[in-house]
């Protein structure tokens, strides 16, 4: 259980970190 619920963990905090970055290159293609 605990390997599960680490595995979503670390699922979820990668799409977080994908979104944030692909937000942040739109940004500097705004900037840019």
């Amino acid at each position: 259980q605990d390997l599960t619920s680490l595995k979503s963990m670390a699922g979820q905090t990668g799409k977080k970190l994908t979104s944030m970055a692909s937000n942040i290159i739109s940004d500097l293609d705004r900037i840019l």
